[in-house]
């Protein structure tokens, strides 16, 4: 029922609590009800990649930090002892105030040794050994965040980084569990792979913005700076004559 569920999720949730990449929540109680009451986000994944799907491009830096928060925060779940079972952009929400991305909805999150065979989760990013019923363990959420990788790629658009990504998912979503790597690992790849490519910061929209390019950029913007300075006092200018032949007509006009 509704209520055991909660109960569940509330388990898995203080177990796994605190964290910066973990929903944080209150519990509260209306009249007689019990609620869990969670930090408001602007939006999911699953709304970001909707929105910018065939427009634009996500930024590098973005893109990197969401992959960062959501293997840092499955890899803690995994310390815990604790597997999600339903890892999926709609999941992993996104505070953009911050830049921080957060896991939430462990409604089918469950300890190891609790977890059995049962077969729970979105179709979609479920991992093969749960499909077929048989025992599964840690690597089921590695395989659903391959697969939230591969979605990752839809909006990464000519990006030098996207041919990385796309071995990256797959090597999360490798049909045998005992192939694909821990989070632990994954944190680590995606952190190296940072840090050799700082200068993946320096593209926006798809673009390599240099050094020289910001100069360029920055003359156009003095340019233009200049330009509206210009405007603005012929304005100015075109205001005074206004008002010198408004004072003319009225003088004619009372002559």
């Amino acid at each position: 029922n509704m209520f055991a569920c909660l109960q569940e999720e509330y388990k898995a949730m203080r177990a796994l609590y605190p964290h910066k990449n973990i929903m944080s929540f209150q519990v509260a109680k209306v009249e007689e009800l019990y609620c869990l009451v969670m930090e408001r986000a602007d939006g999911s994944l699953y709304d970001m990649i909707s929105e910018m799907k065939g427009k634009s491009t996500i930024v590098p830096p973005v893109l990197m930090s969401i992959l960062l928060d959501l293997f840092r925060a499955v890899e803690h779940a995994h310390s815990v002892g604790y597997i999600h079972r339903d890892i999926k952009p709609e999941n992993l929400l996104w505070f953009p105030w911050n830049s921080t991305a957060k896991l939430s909805d462990f409604g089918f999150a469950k300890a190891l040794t609790d977890s059995r065979g049962t077969i729970c989760g979105t179709r979609d990013y479920m991992a093969p050994e749960m499909i077929r019923g048989r025992a599964y363990s840690f690597p089921v959420d590695i395989y659903s965040c391959g697969k939230v990788v591969s979605d990752l790629l839809e909006i990464c658009g000519d990006l030098p980084l996207r041919n990385w990504l796309a071995d990256f998912a797959n090597d999360c979503v490798q049909n045998s569990p005992r192939r694909r790597p821990t989070a632990t690992e994954c944190v680590r790849k995606l952190e190296e792979f940072q840090k050799r490519h700082e200068d993946l910061n320096s593209y926006i929209g798809g673009y390599k913005i240099t050094k020289e390019k910001i100069q360029t950029l920055q003359e156009k913007l003095n340019s233009l700076s200049l330009e509206m300075r210009d405007i603005e006092q012929e304005m100015h200018a075109l205001k005074q004559d206004h008002r010198t032949w408004r004072r003319m007509i009225r003088r004619v006009t009372k002559e």
